[in-house]
């Protein structure tokens, strides 16, 4: 009977030990489990800041490109505007030697004028001022054919 009884109690003993090493592994499973999740959680963290960062970086590089793009329009319009300055100062030029050009042929003009009132002793003289007076018209024809062809440019070039 005792060994019976020691033997009912050392089964006993190990049913105890073998129901508290299953609760530790309950515990330590569900532990684990925790464990996990918090593992999950995290790394799921880390890919949405990852996930940021790339589509930061997108963005730093569209805006990189957008800016490139925005300084060679910047230097386009500069030489566009260059090249209008050009094309007014030639205009004023060319504006100013008509207005010279006009001028002189309006003092030859009036030269003759004078000169053919009080009978030019010369014919020589009448004719060569007449010459003078030719090639000023002709100066005349040109640059007023180089101011509209300015114009032209210039209207083009604004629209």
């Amino acid at each position: 009977k005792q060994s019976w009884q020691a033997k009912f109690e050392s089964l006993s003993q190990t049913q105890k030990a073998a129901e508290e090493q299953i609760s530790l592994d309950v515990e330590n499973k569900d532990q684990i489990e925790a464990l996990r999740l918090e593992l999950k959680r995290k790394d799921d963290e880390l890919e949405a800041q990852f996930d940021s960062l790339a589509r930061a970086e997108q963005v730093r590089r569209e805006m990189r490109d957008k800016d490139t793009i925005l300084q060679k329009q910047s230097d386009a319009l500069l030489a566009v505007n260059n090249q209008l300055q050009q094309a007014r100062d030639e205009s004023n030029s060319t504006r100013q030697r008509l207005d010279d050009a006009q001028a002189e042929l309006r003092e030859m003009k009036s030269k003759m004028s004078s000169l053919d009132r009080e009978s030019l002793s010369s014919q020589e003289d009448l004719k060569l001022s007449r010459d003078k007076i030719l090639a000023l018209e002709m100066d005349k024809s040109m640059l007023s054919q180089e101011l509209g062809g300015i114009n032209v440019y210039k209207a083009e070039r604004d629209t």
